[in-house]
Order: C-alpha cells, then sequence, then structure tokens
C-alpha cells in the first residue's frame, strides 16, 4: 500500500495499520516544507518515499473550469446552492471529511 501524501488520515495511523506501507510525496521546491515532512515520514516508521515528480506548470482540467470547482473549496453561491440540494453529502461526505480532519491535526 502506498499512503498519498494528499491523504486526509495522519501517516502514523496509516503505518499502524500497514506496517509494509510506504509514503508518496509530492515536494514543493522549499526547503522549509520538505524536510519535516520527509522527517516526519521517517519517524513514522517509513522505508520507502516513493517521489512524484511532474513538470511545473498548472493543468488545463476544463472540466473543473465549466463547474466551478476551486481548491481549496472557497465558499460561493453555487456551492451554497449544491450543499442545500445535497444534503446526503453535505453532511455525510464533506461533513466526515471536516470532522476527520480536525480530529487528525497534530
Amino acid at each position: 500500500m502506498i499512503q498519498s501524501g494528499a491523504s486526509l488520515a495522519p501517516m502514523e495511523r496509516v503505518k499502524e495499520a500497514g506496517p509494509t506501507a510506504w509514503f508518496q510525496a509530492y515536494l514543493p521546491g522549499d526547503p522549509g516544507i520538505i524536510t519535516p515532512l520527509v522527517e516526519r515520514a521517517q519517524r513514522a516508521g517509513f522505508e520507502v518515499l516513493v517521489l512524484t515528480v511532474d513538470v511545473q506548470v498548472n493543468s488545463n482540467r476544463e472540466n473543473n473550469v465549466r463547474t466551478g470547482y476551486s481548491s481549496p473549496l472557497k465558499p460561493t453561491p453555487r456551492l451554497a446552492w449544491d450543499c442545500m440540494i445535497r444534503p446526503r453529502w453535505l453532511f455525510g461526505t464533506f461533513g466526515r471529511t471536516v470532522v476527520k480532519a480536525r480530529d487528525a491535526a497534530p
């Protein structure tokens, strides 16, 4: 198993559940971010670090532009409307994600 660096699950918990897990990191060019992340993965017990390499250009995700998607989510009238007409998603998926992220914060 490889844990994504974008995962909301704390790497320490993933390593406990899967002792042979690898950690995947998409490292930004800032050593102030890279060093603590790699050191944390090492302290968690990851023996394999998978580096994702990409080009330094923004992607052209036309479907995201058409639907108004942004990351991180920005409060917009469209987002409010989508949440109102999809309460199951709002309280299920999104709500659970917010609670887990809050609980997982170091």
